[in-house]
C-alpha cells in the first residue's frame, strides 16, 4: 500500500509541476488582455463624453464604473506580475515584455485620470471643427489596435497589422497649420 501512495503522490506532483508550467503564464496574459480590453474601454468611454447624444450624467457614471474596474484589474496584474515571479520562472524576455506591456498601460491610464476634461465645455468647441473627425479616426484605430493586441495575446497568435497613422497624423497637422494661420 506505501508503494501505491508513493507513486500516486509522485504522479500527482509531476501533474501539478505540468499545470503550474503552462497554466501560470496563461493566467497572466489572461489578465494582461482583459486590463488592455478595459483600458481600451475606458477610453472609448472617454472619447464617447464629448459627443452630442451621451448624456453627460450617465456617462460620467459609466466612466466611473470603468475606472474602478480598470483599478481593480490592474492591481491583480500587478500582483500576478510583480508578487509572484515563480509563474514566469525560466522566461525573462517573456517577463519583460509583460512588465513594458503592463507599465504601458497603467501609464496611459494615469495620464488619462491625471487630464481632468470639461466635457461639455470640449463638446461644444471640438464640433465645431473638422479636426475633430480626424482626432475620432485617430482614436478609435489607437482601440482598434489595442484590442487587436488583446486578442493576439489571449490566443497566441501572430500579430500582421501594424498600425499606421501617418495619414491621418499628417492631415491634422495640416489642419492644425492652416486653423492657427487663420486664426492670426
Amino acid at each position: 500500500h506505501c508503494f501505491l501512495l508513493l507513486c500516486g503522490s509522485l504522479w500527482y506532483i509531476a501533474y501539478a509541476l505540468v499545470i503550474h508550467f503552462f497554466a501560470g503564464s496563461r493566467t497572466i496574459t489572461r489578465r494582461l488582455a482583459r486590463c488592455m480590453k478595459q483600458t481600451t474601454h475606458y477610453f472609448q468611454q472617454r472619447i464617447a463624453l464629448v459627443e452630442p447624444e451621451v448624456d453627460h450624467n450617465q456617462g460620467i457614471f459609466k466612466l466611473a464604473q470603468l475606472q474602478q474596474e480598470l483599478n481593480e484589474t490592474q492591481e491583480s496584474v500587478r500582483e500576478l506580475l510583480f508578487s509572484n515571479t515563480s509563474l514566469l520562472s525560466g522566461r525573462s524576455s517573456e517577463r519583460r515584455q509583460y512588465y513594458l506591456i503592463f507599465i504601458e498601460l497603467v501609464d496611459m491610464h494615469e495620464l488619462a485620470v491625471a487630464t481632468p476634461i470639461d466635457y461639455p465645455k470640449v463638446r461644444d468647441l471640438l464640433h465645431r471643427y473638422p479636426e475633430y473627425n480626424i482626432i475620432r479616426e485617430v482614436i478609435d484605430k489607437i482601440h482598434n489596435e489595442i484590442d487587436l493586441l488583446a486578442e493576439v495575446l489571449l490566443n497566441d497568435k501572430e500579430y500582421n497589422h501594424p498600425l499606421k497613422l501617418q495619414e491621418e497624423l499628417g492631415s491634422l497637422e495640416q489642419h492644425l497649420i492652416q486653423l492657427k494661420q487663420d486664426a492670426f
